[in-house]
C-alpha cells in the first residue's frame, strides 16, 4: 500500500488497469491512453488472456453439448415416429 500511496501523490489520480478494473495502473497517464507494450508483460494481462481462453473453451464445449442434444432429440423423434406407425392418420 505504501508504494501505491506514493504513486498517487507523485502522479495524481491513478487509472484502472485495462485488464482488471480492481487494479490501479501506475503507467496509464489518461483515459485516452491505449494499451501499451508493457501491458503485455503485466500479470493482469496474462490472467485476462487465460480467462478469455477459458471462456472460449467453455463456449465451444457448450456448442458441442447443444449440437449433441439436438441430434439426440432428432433421433428420439424419429424413433417415436417409427414406433407410432409413422404418424400417418388412418381414420
Amino acid at each position: 500500500m505504501g508504494s501505491s500511496h506514493r504513486l498517487k501523490r507523485k502522479r495524481g489520480k491513478l487509472l484502472s488497469c485495462f485488464f482488471d478494473d480492481d487494479v490501479l495502473c501506475s503507467f496509464r497517464k489518461s483515459e485516452k491512453s491505449g494499451i501499451m507494450n508493457r501491458c503485455f508483460k503485466c500479470p493482469f494481462y496474462k490472467k485476462f488472456v487465460e480467462e478469455m481462453e477459458k471462456e472460449e473453451e467453455d463456449a465451444r464445449d457448450f456448442e458441442l453439448m447443444q449440437r449433441d442434444f439436438e441430434a439426440f432429440l432428432k433421433r428420439e423423434q424419429e424413433r417415436i415416429r417409427r414406433e407410432c406407425g409413422g404418424g400417418s392418420d388412418e381414420s
